[in-house]
């Protein structure tokens, strides 16, 4: 946990850096998360191509029910990242995040009014039940309370607050409060309530996509440490450990993205600098002479990479340096 809250009190120095690298990672963590939560939940995702212009084109007109499931999602994440912070967590609030994942299945956005169970399916259609979850009566009363308990915890300095929100979310899971799409909403509200607590590189970084790529130990996670909740004697070590372990991974990739995309931008920068010399050398008629300042003042390019395209150019037998300080003047050779 050292670690993690040391990662965080670092991500203010990447995040106030390259925006326009930052609107990057931002646009493919969207893309990711999009693709990741929804086929965990067996959506069949469109090919990267088609679903990167699904998440820039808010007009997107889905063609069948998968597509609505993935423009779906994709709403709700840019809902949870404009106005999660202002937002209390409440059943009003998960409610409104449920509307949005099921606009075009109103009737799945409601609590549940029958008994649900989490199942495992084999692919002989065998199915065994791996966790029965409260009943639909008593599933207003219990979410309210879990949201309530929160609220107070959260509000409480003594708790660490990545581990109530992940007590919470095991809670969600394990009340189980939609007749369908409960992963998916407890994925989002996760990212919601860690955006919350100014775990800001959750932004940039699919945290879904984190899960999905340990999905059978994301699975057995939530078995382990739901069993006995019911009974209040469950132990979720299993589950805070998964949950940690991905938090603290996002950051440590977050900041291994920002600094790998600077370089390149970096690198991109002095490969186009170097190329305004070049063609203003070739430029230049075989024959003439020139100093460094010339150069520098038509390019506006700084006189460090000026100094070494014109060193290149020299080793190549294309210049002649002629004479030396202040002085020095370079002749064109070919």
């Amino acid at each position: 946990m050292h670690d993690l809250a040391e990662s965080k009190g670092r991500q203010a120095m990447f995040i106030n850096q390259s925006p326009e690298i930052l609107e990057r990672l931002m646009h493919y963590a969207i893309i990711e998360s999009v693709r990741a939560s929804t086929s965990m939940e067996g959506v069949v995702v469109p090919e990267t191509r088609q679903l990167d212009e699904m998440v820039r084109d808010a007009k997107w007109k889905p063609k069948n029910r998968d597509e609505q499931d993935v423009l779906a999602y994709r709403n709700a994440l840019n809902y949870v990242f404009e106005e999660g912070t202002r937002l209390k967590l409440s059943t009003e609030t998960i409610l409104s995040l449920s509307k949005i994942l099921w606009a075009h299945d109103p009737e799945l956005a409601r609590l549940k009014s029958e008994d649900n169970e989490i199942a495992l399916v084999y692919p002989d259609g065998t199915k065994v039940s791996r966790f029965k979850p409260p009943s639909a009566s008593e599933t207003p009363e219990l979410l309210e309370r879990s949201c309530v308990l929160y609220n107070d915890l959260i509000e409480n300095s003594e708790y660490v607050d990545h581990l109530v929100i992940s007590a919470f979310i095991l809670d969600l899971l394990c009340i189980h409060p939609l007749a369908d799409g409960n992963g998916r909403l407890a994925r989002l509200l996760h990212v919601m309530l860690l955006v919350k607590a100014d775990y800001q590189a959750i932004r940039f970084v699919s945290h879904e996509g984190l899960i999905e790529r340990d999905k059978e130990e994301y699975y057995d996670a939530l078995y382990q440490s739901s069993k006995g909740w019911n009974e209040g004697q469950h132990k979720p070590n299993a589950w805070m450990n998964f949950s940690l372990g991905k938090l603290y991974l996002a950051f440590k990739r977050f900041e291994s993205q920002v600094t790998e995309a600077q370089k390149t931008f970096a690198d991109s920068i002095r490969r186009s600098e170097s190329s305004q010399v070049a063609q203003m050398l070739e430029a230049i008629t075989p024959g003439q002479s020139f100093d460094r300042n010339y150069i520098e003042t038509k390019s506006k390019v700084s006189g460090r990479t000026t100094r070494r395209v014109i060193g290149d150019w020299i080793t190549q037998g294309r210049l002649l340096k002629v004479g030396a300080g202040r002085g020095v003047r370079y002749k064109k050779l070919r």
